[in-house]
């Protein structure tokens, strides 16, 4: 909490001197330098837990804790926004050609798109992950902790086979996506968020 003390002007060299207009004034601050609400909900539940300490310590004045209000948080405000589905069709449409690249980011952006995997999701994916007779693959998803399995979309099994066939570097790796260029190793996440943000910006300037 030190950097909330060392922000009241003028200092304080106590506690029942604070009153909820400091509280509302630092938090004020930290919206306008561009904290989220979410961002801002975290630190008004930790001020409030040590002012609610401090209260039963006989620190400060009582009932201060009480009145230290979060922002209002909106369903979905959380959740990320990405490009519309005409975008989205535009760019899988640009990864049609016959060059490397282009055939592993078509699969690549097949597995983004048609199932909504995550960026570490589809780095983490292995050729042992796809049930070829089954027509399932297998997703490992860190965040519900759990693994799941789905329909082989055969739009997405047709890209994914012919990067297998026609571009993945013959290697012992088990990761499904790779570099296209020695020296040869699995694509990370933030390759992944590479190739896509490459792909947009290729799309925006035509």
């Amino acid at each position: 909490m030190a950097w909330f003390f060392e922000s009241l002007h003028p200092p304080r060299d106590s506690l029942h001197t604070i009153s909820i207009a400091d509280v509302d004034a630092f938090i004020e601050a930290k919206g306008n330098q561009g904290w989220r609400r979410s961002s801002l909900s975290c630190l008004t539940s930790s001020l409030r837990s040590f002012f609610h300490y401090a209260e039963g310590q006989g620190w400060c004045a009582p009932g201060l804790a009480a009145v230290i209000e979060s922002p209002r948080l909106y369903a979905q405000e959380g959740i990320p926004e990405g490009p519309n589905w005409e975008d989205v069709q535009r760019v899988l449409v640009s990864t049609n050609g016959s060059h490397p690249a282009d055939i592993r980011d078509h699969a690549i952006l097949m597995l983004l798109a048609i199932y909504g995997l995550r960026r570490g999701e589809v780095a983490r994916l292995c050729l042992d992950n796809l049930d070829w007779i089954g027509e399932r693959i297998v997703v490992s998803r860190p965040k519900q902790r759990r693994v799941q399995s789905y329909p082989l979309v055969s739009a997405a099994g047709e890209a994914i086979l012919r990067y297998l066939r026609e571009v993945r570097p013959r290697c012992a790796h088990r990761t499904l996506f790779l570099t296209l260029a020695a020296p040869i190793r699995p694509l990370s996440a933030s390759s992944i968020t590479a190739i896509v943000h490459a792909r947009l910006s290729a799309l925006a300037h035509l």
